[in-house]
C-alpha cells in the first residue's frame, strides 16, 4: 500500500515511452514529490487515450480504498485526472489535446503538433537512465512561457516569472534570440484592434472615422487630462 508520502508518479512514464506527448511549463521537476495539489501540464494528441494509460497505472499500484481517481473533462480536449486521498487532490494529470483557450495572442494551431514532435528525451533522475520522459525543446519552452506571460499578466502579476526566466535562458545553447523570435513570429501573433464607431462623433468631440482600439484609448486618456486633441 502507498500514502500521500509515498505514492510515486515517476514509474507511470515507463507505460508512455512510445507514445506522443510533452510534459509542459517545467512539471518534470515535481514528478518525484507527491506534495498535495502537485499539478502536471500535458500536451498529447488523444487525452482519452493518454488517460487510459493513468487510468490502467492508479489500477496497478493497488492503494487502499481511501484513494480515488477522479476524472473531469473540463472542455473537449482537457481533463483533469486526480490523485485523491480521503477526497483531497494529492496529484493532478492535467491533460491537453489542443491548446488552451489564449485570447490575446494568436496561435497557428500547427504550434501544438511542433511542440509535442520537436521534444527532446530526459533521464529521470537523472544519469541513471532508469526512466524517460518527454520534454519541450528549449526554443519552445520559452515560446510557451512567453504565451502564458501574454495572457495572464494583467491579472497574474506573478507570471512576470516567465519573462525573467526567458530573459535568463534565451542565450543558452540550442536557442539563440534570433531563434526564438524567428518561431515566435511564425507560430504566434497579437490580436488584431477592432475599429470602434462613435456613434455621434461630432456632437463630443471625437473624430467621425473609425478608430482602432488604441487610437481610442490614446484620445480618451487626453480627454480626461483636458486636452481634446484628433489623432489622426
Amino acid at each position: 500500500m502507498q500514502n500521500t508520502s509515498t505514492l510515486q508518479i515517476l514509474p507511470f512514464f515507463k507505460s508512455v515511452e512510445q507514445s506522443a506527448y510533452t510534459i509542459i511549463r517545467g512539471g518534470e521537476t515535481q514528478l518525484d514529490k507527491c506534495y498535495k495539489g502537485i499539478d502536471i501540464d500535458i500536451f498529447c494528441y488523444s487525452p482519452a487515450d493518454f488517460g487510459a494509460k493513468i487510468l490502467a497505472y492508479f489500477n496497478s499500484l493497488q492503494l487502499d480504498k481511501e484513494w480515488t481517481l477522479q476524472v473531469n473533462e473540463l472542455f473537449d480536449n482537457q481533463f483533469h485526472f486526480d490523485f485523491c486521498h480521503n477526497k483531497e487532490l494529492i496529484f493532478r494529470f492535467d491533460l491537453y489535446g489542443t491548446f488552451p483557450d489564449y485570447t490575446k495572442v494568436c496561435i497557428r494551431p500547427s504550434l501544438f503538433e511542433s511542440t509535442i514532435e520537436n521534444s527532446r528525451v530526459i533521464e529521470l533522475p537523472k544519469g541513471t537512465g532508469a526512466i524517460l520522459i518527454k520534454i519541450p525543446s528549449k526554443i519552445d519552452d520559452l515560446l510557451l512561457r512567453y504565451i502564458e506571460y501574454v495572457q495572464y499578466y494583467e491579472l497574474r502579476p506573478d507570471k512576470i516569472k516567465h519573462l525573467e526566466y526567458i530573459e535568463a535562458k534565451i542565450e543558452e545553447p540550442d536557442v539563440g534570440t534570433q531563434a526564438f523570435l524567428e518561431k515566435l513570429h511564425h507560430y504566434t501573433d497579437l490580436p488584431k484592434c477592432t475599429p470602434y464607431y462613435p456613434p455621434h462623433a461630432t456632437s463630443k468631440g471625437l473624430p467621425a472615422e473609425a478608430l482602432s482600439t488604441n487610437k481610442l484609448l490614446k484620445l480618451l486618456w487626453r480627454r480626461l487630462q483636458g486636452k481634446v486633441i484628433r489623432i489622426k
